[in-house]
């Protein structure tokens, strides 16, 4: 196993160096642009899968309900089997030595064949050999995303493999952790929204089932319309303040009384 190491050689024009700042550019681009970290996450495996030996390679994103590390994104050929289809559904645990290693870690770790390796203990009876493993780390060092990329048979990732794998995987783990942070404060809020709205239904019987109507009619709505999914996003968050302004009017239906 090793880690990376960028060179900071300036590039000049038609460079191989130069292609990969284009490279990297134009994927930050498309990664801004993306409507989730899913979406960003594509290009940048694709690239990895078109460009250096890795055979598939794939995005893992921890969620806090399971404390595991599921897949979010995927390209390439990927492995197949009864260990496979486990992690498709589970995840990959915390306790995985890989992932232990990506905790503490900062850089890409590079594994030529897996097999002997602690660090990627699991892998060898996914048949995968060969390894790129780059942690996402919040501002916290939490690591909420590892990205990796395989091949199944024992290579030795070359000087300009690494050197693209570096640069591409290094400033996109920075847009990744963003969006990471920006998924999770959209899932809070939309977690304290529909926490708020069950809260004024269980004092209210007359609004019994409106934040759920509510929301999956903005929902229809939306997408009858072709909205982005952010804006629909933002018309179900509405459900609540129909629901707030329900228990509040003091002309609801059944003459009750606002408490």
């Amino acid at each position: 196993m090793s880690v990376s190491s960028t060179p900071t050689a300036a590039a000049s024009p038609g460079s191989p160096e130069a292609g990969v700042l284009e490279l990297t550019l134009q994927l930050t681009r498309l990664g801004l642009n993306a409507p989730d970290l899913g979406s960003a996450m594509i290009p940048v495996l694709d690239a990895l899968v078109a460009q250096t030996s890795a055979e598939g390679a794939g995005y893992f994103q921890l969620a806090d309900q399971t404390l595991a590390y599921h897949a979010r994104a995927a390209s390439g050929v990927m492995p197949e089997g009864p260990a496979m289809d486990a992690l498709l559904a589970h995840g990959l645990p915390r306790e995985l030595p890989l992932i232990s290693a990506l905790e503490a870690s900062p850089d890409i770790l590079y594994f030529q064949d897996t097999d002997g390796e602690p660090a990627a203990s699991g892998f060898p009876e996914l048949g995968v050999c060969a390894l790129i493993a780059a942690p996402i780390h919040d501002r916290a060092r939490r690591l909420v995303g590892a990205l990796l990329a395989h091949v199944f048979q024992p290579h030795d990732w070359s000087p300009p493999e690494r050197h693209l794998i570096d640069s591409v995987t290094g400033l996109l783990t920075l847009l990744a952790a963003r969006l990471d942070a920006e998924e999770r404060e959209h899932a809070a809020h939309e977690g304290a929204l529909r926490a708020m709205g069950l809260s004024l239904e269980a004092r209210d019987a007359e609004t019994q089932g409106h934040t759920d109507r509510v929301t999956a009619l903005a929902l229809r709505l939306g997408q009858r319309f072709a909205l982005e999914e952010g804006t629909c996003g933002r018309c179900a968050g509405a459900r609540t303040c129909t629901t707030s302004a329900r228990w509040r009017c003091p002309t609801r239906s059944c003459c009750t009384t606002a408490r």
